[in-house]
């Protein structure tokens, strides 16, 4: 079985070294790349979620904030 070391070997001759490099780079983090993609994916629904959240919990406050200011005689 041909090793990709093998063909990397082979090309530094025909293409030079900083391109085999280049590609032995992204052979390498592909992968890396792709559980990248898939684990942002997966949290952007829970920062939307989360943003939800955090929006009814201001309105909350605010109303609550408001209802305090009423018990206190003042307006809000």
């Amino acid at each position: 079985m041909i090793q990709i070391e093998d063909i990397f070997f082979k090309w530094i001759p025909q293409v030079g070294f900083p391109i085999v490099v280049a590609g032995f780079v992204l052979i390498r983090i592909e992968p890396k790349l792709s559980r990248l993609i898939e684990a942002i994916t997966e949290l952007i629904p829970i920062v939307k979620q989360d943003s939800e959240n955090t929006e009814d919990m201001k309105k909350a406050l605010t109303d609550f904030r408001v209802e305090v200011s009423k018990i206190n005689g003042r307006k809000g």
